[in-house]
């Protein structure tokens, strides 16, 4: 081997790390063929051929590295494993002669090999080192070329490695173990599920299982649950949110935990959305009630100015006239003061009948600036009591249907049968998935019906509505009874 001398740094580096590489991949190819598959046994000939192909590869690979280091301290190596390698190679022989029926192709790996052999160091300057080279590189084909027909098969076929193969290509996390605790089989991803959630890989799954579900039985002690075992969602510190589950098994007497983990990120997602969503519409529907309501406190102030300039104007009115009796040094006699007196008050305390009209179109236009319309079929009664009872009824109905149900068209439906006034509100909003439970609006709206001796009556059905029905001869009664 005296041409390794001669060569450049680059090149001995070069052949070195193609023999390590060569022996890695006769290491796999060795390693892949000791599976037995169902469909060819395991030929322990070929295994042990393959094993002294190893031995011998190790060999070549570790010629160039002596070389190196004694290059490197100055020295020339006494021995380049002559012995070793004609013992090795003589192995070979036999037994490629030995399995010739069987393998025809085993006898030609060895004759390729022999330009490795000792005598063939006596070889021109560097053609010995170029064959060195050339075996290297034939046995790494070999080998990578063995190694993925003895993989692919192995896949293709019922084994414990394809199994293995086709748990851990699984998304989800999978772990089985014994009563004990002793790991049956468990995936890739259920080992890195494990060392983010407890730090680090479990070599015992009942310990996995219970610092899973430790938090999992404090909940349900806390909610008086007897089944602590049903599943449980973590968060990991990466976002991602994994639903553990854990069942048992039973095979014979024998019997087995099984914990997987499926990836709930998504479903997550869609919760916290859902959550942000639905915070964000029960604050528009509280601006949406307070704007409604401010709109009737502005009305109860415009009243309110109205009685100021109605008081302003009345009292500045007969204090003018009585003024100017005074300066005209008139007697006013006790009775037309007294009569003075009554005029005033009568003037002061007559009630001006409500617009319900005008609050109806009010209330239009107070929804259609945000986009909401109000459709009428029909006109409000004439009697303004009930008329008035009709606008609060429909009032209330329209601001549960905006805040409640997001409904954009609202349908207001007012007829005068022979002996009832019927008001029907009808929107085209959501019904709420749990039904509707009587809140403050709905008893609002059952007082203003039973104000006037009416009822009312609410149905889900192909829509929501609300209907106030006003029996004329119990309006009639307290019309009366007024």
């Amino acid at each position: 081997m005296l041409d390794f001398y001669l060569l450049p740094l680059y090149a001995r580096i070069g052949i070195s790390a193609l023999g390590a590489a060569v022996v890695a991949m006769q290491a796999f190819h060795l390693a892949y063929s000791c599976y037995e598959r169902p469909d060819r046994p395991r030929s322990l000939g070929k295994l042990f051929f393959e094993g002294l192909l190893l031995v011998y590869l190790v060999l070549l690979a570790t010629a160039p590295a002596v070389i190196s280091i004694s290059i490197r301290e100055g020295v020339v190596a006494q021995s380049m494993l002559e012995l070793p390698r004609w013992i090795v190679f003589t192995l070979l022989l036999c037994a490629a002669a030995a399995l010739w029926r069987k393998n025809k192709a085993l006898l030609p790996v060895v004759l390729l090999t022999a330009p490795t052999l000792p005598p063939c160091e006596a070889l021109p300057p560097y053609l010995f080192a170029g064959l060195y080279a050339a075996v290297l590189l034939f046995h790494l084909h070999r080998s990578a070329r063995g190694w993925r027909l003895e993989k692919r098969a192995l896949l293709a076929s019922i084994s414990p490695f394809s199994i293995k193969e086709a748990v851990d290509s699984l998304s989800s996390g999978l772990l089985f173990c014994e009563a004990d605790g002793s790991i049956v089989l468990i995936n890739r991803r259920m080992q890195a599920l494990m060392d983010q959630v407890c730090g680090k890989v479990h070599t015992n799954g009942r310990s996995f299982q219970e610092h899973v579900w430790e938090d999992r039985r404090k909940i349900a002690a806390a909610s008086g649950e007897t089944d602590a075992r049903k599943g449980i969602t973590i968060r990991l510190p990466d976002g991602e949110a994994w639903w553990f589950s854990e069942y048992q098994i039973h095979v014979g007497k024998q019997t087995y935990f099984q914990v997987s983990a499926s990836d709930v990120s998504r479903q997550w997602q869609f919760i916290d959305e859902l959550e942000a969503q639905n915070k964000r519409l029960l604050e528009r529907s509280q601006k949406l009630r307070r704007f409604i309501d401010n709109l009737f406190e502005i009305r109860r102030h415009q009243e309110i100015l109205r009685m100021r300039n109605k008081i302003h104007d009345v009292l500045g009115q007969h204090i003018s006239l009585l003024v100017r009796r005074l300066e005209q040094e008139t007697d006013v006699s006790g009775e037309e003061l007294s009569t003075w007196i009554e005029e005033l008050t009568a003037q002061l305390y007559t009630r001006t009948p409500p617009d319900s009209q005008a609050r109806l179109r009010e209330l239009k236009e107070v929804f259609q600036s945000i986009g909401v319309t109000l459709r009428q079929s029909g006109t409000l009664p004439a009697d303004p009591p009930l008329a008035e009872v009709f606008v609060s009824v429909i009032r209330e109905a329209s601001t549960n249907a905006v805040r409640h149900g997001h409904a954009t068209i609202v349908e207001i439906d007012m007829r005068e049968t022979e002996d009832a006034n019927v008001l029907t509100v009808t929107d085209n909003g959501a019904l709420a998935p749990e039904g509707v439970s009587p809140g403050g609006g709905i008893r609002s709206m059952e007082y203003s019906a039973g104000s006037v001796g009416g009822e009312l009556i609410i149905e889900t059905q192909p829509r929501f509505s609300v209907t106030a029905h006003i029996p004329k001869t119990k309006l009639h009664a307290e019309e009366e009874a007024l």
